[in-house]
């Protein structure tokens, strides 16, 4: 874990004593000053994760002084002690309550000059934690000021109120392994298709996907515009290519694919279909970013017919633990 510079802890309780000469407040600069120096001379070794009596006792160590931090936050409210806090947490490995604090100390004071070193590490730590906050516009900071500024007792409403004004929403896992089923249409033919899709983030929202979509034929439109049934054939489409996924409440899909299938032995056409399509979609999570319904259209053509997909199916996340 890297050292934090002295300037960040100097800062923290300047502020403190600059703005505030109450026993709350120099409580709060005592909390900030045991922080500081717990996390610079036993963090790092609590993250190297070593088995040994030394490391038992320096977890002791930074455990207590997370305590206390938290003790001292919640009856005095100084939103510094979060970034504090969630160092912290982050040393003991609670990577979730770590995100969270960080998340809010960014929020309440982002808008801040006195605290630009302080929140330009949070942020940097939020992205080591793939957790992601959007821009904020005036409405974000005019709550955030309110909540920073209400002193006093903090309660876990307020601190919700706080993430909500700072619309923070958590990136999307690195890997994602989708499945699902729907309907195709392949010039005149209709097809039952299941999907199978993996993708992986290449640059924040830039993804690669590739995958196999089997669709079984169900009927044909024939040349009196009637709908016949077909003999069943296997229609095997591979696809590959980039999609950007937005991170938000709800993830919106936009992309391009390549396909490649061998030609049924019932369409006509060459030996082997290949051809492209648009990809419009949205991946709703269900609780959590690592579980998502998905809604999938996609438009184009394979060989020389027209070609249009409708899906809709489960995706599961896969993320990589953080580096500490």
């Amino acid at each position: 874990m890297r050292f934090i510079p002295n300037l960040f802890f100097s800062l923290a309780v300047a502020l403190t004593l600059g703005t505030a000469s109450t026993a709350r407040a120099d409580a709060s600069a005592d909390a900030a000053a045991l922080a500081y120096e717990v996390h610079s001379e036993h963090c790092a070794d609590v993250a190297a994760a070593a088995t040994s009596t030394k490391t038992a006792e320096q977890t002791a160590i930074v455990t207590d002084a997370w305590s206390r931090v938290i003790g001292v936050y919640e009856s005095s409210g100084r939103s510094y002690l979060l970034y504090w806090r969630g160092l912290l947490a982050q040393c003991l490995g609670q990577e979730e309550r770590a995100g969270q604090d960080l998340q809010l100390f960014v929020a309440l004071e982002q808008y801040d000059q006195r605290f630009g070193s302080l929140v330009k590490d949070a942020r940097r730590r939020l992205r080591r934690l793939r957790v992601t906050i959007s821009e904020p516009n005036e409405d974000a900071e005019q709550a955030a000021r309110e909540a920073r500024d209400a002193g006093g007792e903090w309660s876990l409403a307020q601190d919700s109120n706080a993430l909500k004004a700072a619309r923070a929403f958590p990136a999307v896992p690195l890997l994602l392994v989708a499945a699902g089923g729907g309907y195709q249409r392949l010039g005149r033919y209709d097809y039952a298709v299941a999907s199978f899709d993996l993708s992986i983030r290449l640059l924040k929202m830039l993804r690669i996907e590739a995958g196999v979509r089997p669709g079984w034929s169900l009927s044909w439109t024939n040349e009196e515009g009637a709908s016949e049934p077909t003999g069943r054939s296997l229609l095997l489409d591979i696809v590959v290519g980039p999609v950007l996924e937005f991170v938000g409440p709800v993830r919106p899909r936009v992309g391009a694919m390549f396909h490649v299938a061998p030609n049924p032995t019932k369409v006509a056409g060459p030996e082997v279909l290949a051809g492209g399509s648009l990809v419009l979609g949205v991946d709703v999570p269900l609780g959590s970013p690592f579980v998502a319904f998905r809604a999938n259209a996609e438009l184009g053509n394979l060989g020389p017919m027209f070609h249009a997909r409708v899906s809709g199916g489960l995706v599961v996340g896969i993320e990589p633990a953080p580096r500490r």
